[in-house]
């Protein structure tokens, strides 16, 4: 081949690769934007058994041709609770699937067309809405389209390119014969899609390159499972320095690839062997197949498993803040016997009233608030409602009249505590001192993992604390005007309030847990508030 064909052919693959990326980019942004909320309540809402859970995240990729947004989605959704761990990695397995599509549409669509009759009008039409519907519905609809019509022009242009490259350099001139050749097209899937940051983009070009004849079907077929491993480095990357539950959701995504890329690669030549002649030997429709194929191997080889991999992934990247809110003396044995469940629980409501009341002692001793702050807050919160769970669980057993009668008490204790942990608090400011002295003494006579720790004491000192409230309120009012503004006197008084009601729950807490303590001299060392 001269320069000039040479030159030709390298612009046709470069060309159809960026048209290609372009028209994917185009086709995700607009669907997600035209369909965003409605693919959100199909992952928020649809994924209540793990079957649903599994055609949610292949029906959503499939859509939006991107296993990466779909991804990021189903992370959001378990920070912020719609999904728990085992329902995201379902949805996650179900996205691997999913992103398979877009091998089979370029092997069964974009290789049949007649590109200049399709891909063109839809880019004309595409445009013309995205122009006429700008921030509308429309608008979206239109850019997707367009997308679609770039994604054509752009397979037809890599396999423009990819034929005639095909007729230089042939499939017997490259090692893809052994496990040494397939580790290299393994490689360069992985290359590819660390290129185009898209599993979904290399695939396709693989399909489009063994379609012209460059490559054969045994290396398309390891280019795919290295396209599948090249997904997780963008993982990695992109959860660092990201919360836990993130890591896990990756790490889910990691497992899946690498296992099935693993048991894809040892009997692969079994794969490519059932992939071309179900395919009637087509090489582009077995190359997506095979893509499709290995991965459906990976849900059933994995699929046992959901449960201790949800186990184990759970006991991994835990935070501060999870392993505070976890239940240190609650278990399943504990509550084999009422009565010493009764210890665990008394056990447990004083580790949390040590978090609630160190939460509230900060403003109490003017220490600032922050992330830490926050943290503890919703670790305490969490904490709280395990202590509750826990709770009602053994109420449900038959349990003696002395226990039944001392659960309630557990209940509302731990109420108290969760109330005082929520409402945070702020510094009265100017003219505080005495009554924060006074609400930072009661806090302390109503801590019951002090040794020393007597109820009629704390009950005093929240009476004390309540005193010193009303002494502080009544000076205030008494500065109310051009000195005190009307919102400055209402922000004092509702963040002294706020430390009073702090000091009443924990006096109250105290008064519900101190017939679970141990007689004077045997109290037991501290439960570790931290």
């Amino acid at each position: 081949m001269n320069q000039a064909g040479l030159l030709a052919m390298s612009g046709s693959l470069l060309g159809g690769i960026g048209l290609f990326m372009l028209g994917l980019w185009l086709m995700t942004d607009g669907l997600k934007r035209a369909a965003g909320r409605s693919l959100q309540a199909v992952l928020a809402r649809g994924t209540g058994t793990p079957l649903r859970g599994l055609a949610a995240g292949f029906a959503v990729t499939a859509l939006v041709q991107s296993s990466s947004a779909v991804t990021v989605a189903t992370i959001g959704f378990v920070n912020a609770g719609l999904l728990n761990l085992s329902q995201a990695v379902w949805v996650i397995f179900g996205s691997n699937v999913g992103t398979t599509m877009t091998s089979w549409l370029v092997a069964l669509v974009g290789l049949k067309l007649e590109i200049g009759r399709v891909a063109l009008p839809l880019i004309g039409i595409g445009m013309l809405l995205r122009l006429t519907g700008s921030g509308r519905a429309r608008g979206a609809w239109g850019e997707a389209l367009a997308g679609f019509g770039c994604f054509f022009a752009g397979i037809g242009a890599l396999q423009e390119g990819f034929t005639v490259l095909g007729g230089m350099v042939g499939p017997q001139d490259l090692p893809a014969g052994g496990w040494g050749g397939r580790l290299i097209f393994l490689g360069f899937g992985m290359l590819l899609t660390a290129l185009t940051q898209s599993s979904s983009a290399a695939s396709a070009i693989t399909v489009a390159a063994v379609a012209g004849g460059s490559i054969p079907l045994e290396a398309a077929a390891a280019a795919v499972i290295g396209a599948n491993l090249g997904t997780t480095v963008t993982a990695v990357l992109a959860v660092i320095g990201a919360t836990p539950n993130a890591r896990r959701s990756a790490a889910a995504h990691v497992i899946f690839n690498l296992v099935t890329a693993a048991v894809a690669f040892l009997i692969l030549p079994l794969l490519v062997a059932a992939t071309r002649r179900a395919s009637g030997d087509d090489p582009a429709l077995a190359t997506a197949l095979f893509h499709s194929l290995f991965n459906l191997l990976g849900v059933l080889l994995l699929a046992p498993a959901v449960s201790r991999l949800v186990v184990w992934l759970h006991g991994r990247f835990r935070s501060a803040g999870e392993d505070l809110a976890r239940p240190q003396f609650l278990d399943a044995t504990a509550a084999v016997v009422p009565a010493l469940a009764l210890g665990s629980l008394r056990l447990e409501l004083q580790r949390l009233g040590g978090i609630a009341l160190g939460l509230a002692l900060g403003p109490a001793t003017g220490r600032a608030t922050g992330p830490e702050q926050a943290m503890r807050r919703e670790a305490a919160l969490a904490l709280g409602d395990a202590i509750k769970e826990f709770a009602l669980q053994l109420n449900r057993g038959d349990l003696s009249e002395p226990v039944a009668r001392t659960l309630p008490d557990v209940l509302r204790a731990a109420q108290h505590y969760q109330a005082i942990a929520a409402a945070g608090g702020d510094d009265p400011g100017p003219g505080a001192e005495d009554f924060l002295a006074a609400c930072r003494a009661a806090l302390v006579a109503a801590d019951t993992q002090r040794p020393e720790f007597s109820l009629p004491a704390a009950i005093a000192a929240a009476a004390d604390c309540d005193a010193a409230y009303q002494q502080f309120k009544t000076a205030l009012l008494q500065k109310a005007g051009p000195a005190l503004p009307a919102a400055r006197l209402d922000r004092q008084l509702m963040a002294a309030a706020s430390l009073r009601d702090a000091a009443a729950r924990a006096m109250k807490a105290a008064r519900r847990l101190a017939p679970l303590l141990p007689p004077a001299g045997q109290q037991l060392p501290p439960a570790d508030a931290t």
